[in-house]
């Protein structure tokens, strides 16, 4: 970052005559006088363009007769300071674009130089963009807290009463985030927000604030209102394969959830049919067929499970080894061995499944993972394992903010049937103090 100092004009002239070793006298000439610059650079007269003019011209006159060149200009000493304040902002910006795919320090350290320089210097514009970039950044290092804040502090500045480019963005980026973070009463209150207040805003727009309300609506469990959204948003994604996917599974596991398993299945066989007609290394591939096997085995179709079982198994190998269905394509896998009886195998695919989720920080995958895990071990009597399982269960408690209330019913109920008072003791002590 260059040189952030704020200067009025006649500060800059005072500079230029100490740089070159001039008096106020030497830069005057006939046209101004000394008197007119002693007020100027003691800011208590303003500075015209004439007068900026007369000064830059007698300054290259003084450089030609004595052998040296200027490089200022009239329009360096008029800018006025809050100009000056933007330009050097316009550079944080620049900066902090420059750096936002670095996982070092730089971007925060940038950040906070920008954020004390806005303390003197409250331009909205400029404070929107960084709090914005500061609120990506956050989000590609899956800080969602920390995201969260920043797009809030972006959007609390903008003017609601008007459509706006920068406002829907901050809006589909605070509804991305309220969904990740598991506030999705905050996400639906976005959304609508959204939908309700721009009624000419673009189409696409439409579609991501309807399909990430439905998705809120599901994880609430209000699966017959997710419905009523999916209904209305599928006709708007119908020519777009990818988006129309992601609609169809959302409009399948509400039915699941609902208990009517045929209709599920048969949304999920339109979903592979359309699967098609994409990359055949897509990781939609991963979820749809996790999905899937989970309808099959409710319905108890061993041939079908075995069917997407054998598909998934398949991609795995050749689908991004980054793709965040990973780890419930590692899940599902789990509930299929189950199913076949194979433990050993079952064991194996659910700890995948959560390590892939502590990994890349997927809290709800994680907490799931360790349920089950704590059934698996439960039913073979597994203490040792189970000692583990509670670690686990501690560990992402303290994460969450939140204690994992079923996952340790289980163990407390198992701990007691087999009289393991330490342990029982253990877990208590760990509520307690949570609590407090």
């Amino acid at each position: 970052m260059g040189n952030c100092e704020i200067l009025s004009s006649g500060d800059k002239i005072k500079l230029i005559r100490k740089k070159y070793g001039l008096r106020q006298d030497d830069i005057v000439g006939e046209e101004v006088t000394r008197n007119l610059i002693s007020q100027i650079e003691h800011n208590k007269a303003k500075l015209t363009r004439s007068t900026a003019e007369i000064i830059i011209k007698n300054l290259n006159e003084i450089a030609k007769k004595n052998d040296f060149s200027i490089d200022v200009t009239a329009d360096y000493l008029l800018e006025d300071e809050e100009s000056q304040a933007n330009s050097i902002l316009e550079d944080y910006v620049d900066n902090l674009k420059n750096l936002l795919v670095y996982k070092e320090d730089t971007f925060f350290a940038e950040l906070k130089k920008a954020e004390e320089f806005l303390i003197h210097w409250d331009i909205r514009e400029k404070k929107i963009e960084i709090y914005e970039l500061a609120g990506d950044y956050f989000y590609i290092q899956n800080d969602l807290e920390k995201s969260v804040l920043y797009y809030e502090k972006a959007f609390d500045l903008l003017d609601k009463t008007s459509y706006s480019k920068a406002l829907l963005s901050i809006l589909r980026k605070l509804s991305l985030m309220y969904l990740n973070s598991l506030k999705y009463d905050r996400c639906i209150e976005c959304c609508n927000f959204a939908l309700n207040h721009f009624k000419d805003m673009p189409e696409d727009y439409v579609k991501i604030f309807m399909y990430n309300s439905a998705l809120c609506y599901y994880y609430m469990k209000y699966y017959e209102k997710a419905l009523e959204i999916i209904d209305k948003l599928e006709p708007l994604v119908k020519n777009n394969t990818s988006k129309l996917i992601d609609v169809l599974n959302n409009k399948a596991c509400c039915f699941d959830s609902l208990n009517k398993l045929d209709k599920a299945a048969n949304v999920y066989l339109n979903v592979l049919e359309l699967l098609e007609n994409i990359d055949a290394d897509s990781s939609k591939h991963l979820l749809i067929l996790s999905n899937a096997i989970d309808i099959y085995i409710k319905l108890n179709e061993r041939s079908n499970v075995v069917k997407y079982f054998n598909m998934l198994l398949n991609k795995l190998p050749n689908v991004d080894q980054n793709s965040l269905y990973l780890s419930s394509a590692y899940f599902y896998l789990y509930k299929a061995f189950k199913y076949f009886n194979n433990l050993n195998e079952a064991e194996e695919y659910l700890i995948k499944s959560l390590e892939f989720s502590k990994k890349n920080k997927q809290y709800p995958f994680q907490e799931r993972a360790i349920s089950n895990l704590a059934d698996l071990y439960i039913s073979s009597n597994n203490f040792e394992r189970l000692e583990d399982i509670n670690d686990e269960a501690i560990f992402l408690s303290n994460i969450n903010k939140k204690p994992c209330t079923s996952i340790f019913y289980k163990l407390l109920k198992f701990f007691n049937k087999n009289n393991k008072p330490n342990n029982i003791d253990n877990i208590l002590n760990f509520l307690i103090k949570f609590k407090q």
